[in-house]
């Protein structure tokens, strides 16, 4: 008999999710993972469904994104709308530096689709530097569950001094870089510690947060019990009180070295996480992050608020050329984007590196170019540079490699 042969193998499409986070980002293929889960979520029929947060995280990696506007302040109720407007107003970092001198634990939120969060934990490092502060643990390097291996990625992001494309998801962002970049630079040794188990193995959320704490246990305080840390968490890992039925990393970490952490959240008092009280504050700010206190106590809101010590609002974003302003504020200098880069036809994402970092180091800034106009300006730290440029998504993008 002749033999047959056999077909080769096809490729498969992958679902947004995979596509995206398996295909496109690892590869830096931020405007494509971008293009894929947009449209996957417009393909929804709920629109704030299960694609929701991950499109809008994708999306803020291209650092561009224009601000939601703030609902009115009539959505708030009026309890607290009474309590903001009776409320001084005090200039956030200096606050956060006066607390910090009484803890050597300062556990700093995030949301997770914020850039802006990410420019301000570096104010926070910053001024926490000369109080002795030395050690960045970040819930979003990527973990394992080896803490040999845990300790082998944290060396290599310090003797690399950047964070590249396989550090983490929420790191890809290129001003969660900067933050990191820029820790290390100042002299901060980052720690890896989130909870993660063997391949196929399911976490409880429970399991997490105590795994989490366990691994900033055994990594950080049983060694060096008086390290003085910031933790960089996202929303309620940052609550150091049993919040929404679960008892999160900050108060078991608590619990576990009997010390009271300094708990910062970003996420109640932004545009997303409560339009009509930062409505409310918006036009107070004076052009500063702040901290709202009454009779001398910091004044919080929502179900976060009994379980931290303190909430900031950040001023309203506005646009420089283009660009939102507080990107200028961290230290960059706007070049244009080359010519070369700018489209004929259509849209591309136009990138800048450190022309001493890896090829697969996470970019200093991006920006969406389109043909027929002038791309806003690339925001970059002193340096020599090096350019790239990437394409939308097209069809075939999401096929799996056959197996």
């Amino acid at each position: 008999a002749v033999p047959v042969a056999s077909a080769p193998p096809q490729a498969s499409e992958m679902k947004p999710f995979a596509c995206a986070n398996i295909l496109l980002l690892p590869k830096g293929e931020y405007l494509k993972a971008a293009d894929v889960l947009t449209k996957a979520e417009k393909d929804e029929a709920n629109p704030m469904g299960s694609l929701h947060q991950f499109a809008s995280v994708a999306v803020s990696f291209l650092t561009n994104r224009p601000e939601t506007p703030p609902a009115s302040p009539a959505a708030a109720d009026r309890s607290d709308l009474a309590k903001l407007s009776r409320a001084e107003l005090r200039a956030a970092i200096p606050e956060i530096v006066a607390r910090a001198r009484r803890t050597s634990i300062v556990i700093l939120n995030e949301e997770h689709q914020s850039p802006r969060d990410r420019a301000f934990a570096l104010e926070v490092a910053r001024a926490l530097r000369p109080l002795g502060y030395s050690i960045l643990a970040v819930e979003g390097f990527h973990s394992s569950p080896d803490a040999a291996e845990r300790v082998r990625k944290a060396k290599r992001i310090a003797t690399d001094g950047y964070v590249r494309l396989s550090t983490g998801v929420y790191t890809l962002d290129p001003v969660f870089a900067a933050f990191v970049r820029k820790s290390l630079a100042l002299g901060y040794r980052p720690a890896v510690y989130d909870f993660v188990t063997a391949q196929g193995v399911r976490r409880t959320a429970a399991q997490r947060e105590q795994g989490e704490a366990d691994n900033l246990m055994s990594g950080i305080f049983s060694k060096t019990p008086k390290a003085k840390v910031l933790i960089y968490v996202g929303y309620s890992h940052a609550a150091e009180r049993p919040l929404d039925g679960n008892t999160w990393m900050a108060a078991r970490l608590k619990r576990m070295t009997g010390i009271d952490p300094l708990t910062i959240d970003q996420t109640t008092l932004s545009r997303t996480g409560s339009g009509g009280l930062y409505a409310a504050l918006e036009k107070r700010m004076r052009g500063r992050s702040v901290v709202p206190m009454l009779g001398g106590k910091p004044l919080k809101f929502g179900s976060l608020g009994p379980a931290v010590d303190l909430q900031v609002a950040h001023r309203p974003t506005r646009l420089l050329h283009g660009r939102p302003d507080w990107l200028f504020a961290m230290g960059r200098t706007a070049v244009e984007v080359p010519p070369k880069l700018r489209p004929r036809t259509g849209r591309v994402l136009a990138q800048a590196f450190l022309a001493n970092e890896a090829a697969d180091a996470v970019p200093v800034d991006q920006v969406i170019a389109r043909a027929g106009g002038k791309p806003p300006p690339l925001l970059v730290p002193p340096g020599p540079l090096r350019f790239a440029v990437r394409r939308g998504f097209q069809p075939g993008d999401c096929e799996a490699a056959p197996k």
